[in-house]
């Protein structure tokens, strides 16, 4: 601040300035000055990209896409803003332009770990798990012990199937870094979804433990019976629920986490309020990524399904797998308790729960 009474218009400091207001919390007072940085200097990119970075924190998803690509103009080969656009865009669900984003960032920079992370949970969330194994391998090269790639690596041992493998991994991260909240949480989730909910729940309160402001570890436990959640659980997060520094999905969390608790104390009035919040952010948020439910999109692909999948589509299929009766298949809408039933079924030796798979929609993808 002394450097800007004597310059006030140097760009550098503003920039510096900027940067330390945001560590601490301080964001109106470091979007004020990244703002007036990139007026002194609109030709800046590091100061655009950094405003982006910001916007992108607060949610002002297609405002920081503007700097993001004005800064890219500036400089084609600004490496940490073709990255910081591939988040825009990922978050936006365009994930197409989000895998060209990411695989421009590694080509002006082969070497840039971000590029391959952020190309792996792109093609991860398109559903190309062979392309997001390779990805997060990739990344692997670079930083042998890089928890990100280690983990998404697990979640997609797990996605397909592979529980052991990806048990594996995880274990392999809790050698790296024991206290890790997340690869507690994930391996809770492992567990949830193998039927095993005794050691689920006692993974998510170990996250919760290490790390007390780890909202998803809250929201994964807060079905399970026995959680101990109560007053002194919704008196420690309400702070959050309103908060800048609280991303979005996390606030959606909160709201259903504390929505829950309130529930099952049997005060529906005072939870009806945060499952309504949840739901109306939630439904912004797929509105901001392109997710809004189309009914003519839905027919559209309902006529796909029904064109591809005929009856000489099966009769040409008869001899293929297995005809065996003895799986069964639980079906339903999200939330209506199918879970609960194969865990459930899980729980007699004689059953074994396969968790929820995706292989049919991957097949029909």
């Amino acid at each position: 601040r002394t450097g800007l009474e004597l310059a006030p218009e140097n760009t550098d400091m503003l920039n510096s300035l900027a940067h330390a207001l945001s560590r601490q919390g301080h964001f109106p007072e470091a979007e004020e000055a990244y703002r007036k940085g990139v007026s002194v200097a609109p030709d800046h990119a590091t100061l655009r990209s950094n405003l982006a970075i910001l916007l992108m924190e607060g949610g002002r998803l297609e405002e920081a896409e503007q700097h993001l690509n004005h800064a890219i103009k500036i400089d084609p080969k600004f490496v940490a803003a073709h990255a910081s656009i591939a988040v825009v865009y990922r978050t936006l669900g365009r994930l197409e332009e989000a895998e060209a984003a990411c695989r421009r960032a590694i080509l002006v920079d082969p070497s840039y770990i971000l590029g391959h992370l952020n190309l792996g949970t792109v093609l991860f969330e398109r559903q190309d798990f062979a392309g997001a194994d390779k990805a997060y391998r990739d990344a692997l090269r670079l930083a042998p012990d890089n928890l990100e790639a280690l983990t998404n690596l697990a979640a997609i041992a797990g996605m397909r199937g592979f529980t052991n493998e990806s048990l594996k991994i995880y274990r392999r991260l809790l050698s790296i870094d024991p206290r890790a909240p997340e690869v507690h949480n994930a391996i809770a989730l492992v567990h949830l979804n193998a039927g095993g909910v005794k050691e689920a729940v006692a993974g998510f309160k170990r996250a919760i433990e290490l790390e007390p402001l780890y909202f998803e570890a809250y929201y994964n436990l807060v079905y399970a019976p026995d959680n101990g959640f109560g007053d002194a659980t919704v008196d420690h997060l309400t702070p959050y629920l309103e908060t800048n520094t609280t991303s979005p999905d996390d606030k959606i969390r909160l709201r259903f986490t504390v929505g829950e608790i309130r529930r099952r104390q049997g005060t529906t009035a005072r939870a009806w309020p945060h499952f309504e919040a949840g739901n109306d952010l939630r439904r912004e948020m797929m509105r901001v990524r392109g997710a809004i439910y189309s009914h003519d999109v839905q027919a559209a692909r309902a006529k796909t399904y029904f064109e591809i999948f005929d009856e000489a589509f099966f009769a040409e299929q008869h001899d293929v797998g297995s005809t065996s009766e003895r799986p069964v298949f639980v079906v339903g809408v999200p939330r209506s308790g199918t879970s609960l039933v194969e865990q459930v079924l899980a729980s007699h030796p004689a059953v074994f729960g396969a968790g929820e798979i995706n292989d049919i929609s991957l097949m029909i993808n």
